[in-house]
């Protein structure tokens, strides 16, 4: 009985839209020369779904695009900047949306993925819609601090699914914070 309850808060709590990633804007810090642009662009390069990898030398950014239909980890994507040898400072994933609404605290599937929006206004989206990605290993420590003092969530600890979420809930989904 107690899952069934939670599936139905589940259901009322998700706004399930539709969405497509575009592109993905993922900023990486620690880099001192273009070796280290390289470095970051081949081990990106490796993902399965990614059909393009531009660089701007400048801001440190990598610019992904995808396969289409292809399903994105998100996840995977720090975890390549990682292995290079690097973090990521700042992640904004591109999406193109139907009409969706949003407000604070409001949880949303889309490709797949759970986003939980935080620090933004009730507010219809639609068209392409840029997510900034605030949980830990996305940003720096220091935003994702600012971040966390905002909510008392524990969510936003550990990146899973939570009773914050779905009370009583014993599957731990991932779940990313984003911000507009």
């Amino acid at each position: 009985m107690s899952k069934i309850i939670s599936l139905l808060f589940l259901l009322v709590l998700t706004i399930t839209g539709k969405a497509q990633i575009q592109k993905i804007d993922l900023q990486a810090s620690g880099l001192t020369c273009s070796m280290c642009n390289k470095s970051i662009y081949k081990s990106l390069i490796t993902v399965n779904n990614i059909l393009k990898v531009e660089s701007d030398l400048n801001t440190n950014t990598f610019t992904l695009f995808f396969k289409e239909s292809d399903k994105i980890n998100i996840d995977e994507l720090k975890n390549k900047v990682e292995l290079a040898g690097y973090k990521v400072a700042n992640l904004w994933i591109y999406m193109q949306t139907t009409p969706l609404d949003i407000k604070n605290d409001t949880h949303t599937l889309l490709e797949n993925n759970h986003y939980h929006f935080m620090d933004v206004k009730a507010q219809q989206l639609s068209g392409l819609v840029k997510l900034h990605v605030l949980d830990k290993g996305f940003l720096t420590a220091k935003l994702n601090k600012a971040y966390e003092k905002k909510t008392g969530m524990k969510c936003f600890k550990t990146g899973y699914m939570e009773d914050c979420c779905v009370p009583g809930s014993k599957e731990k989904q991932r779940i990313y914070h984003v911000t507009l």
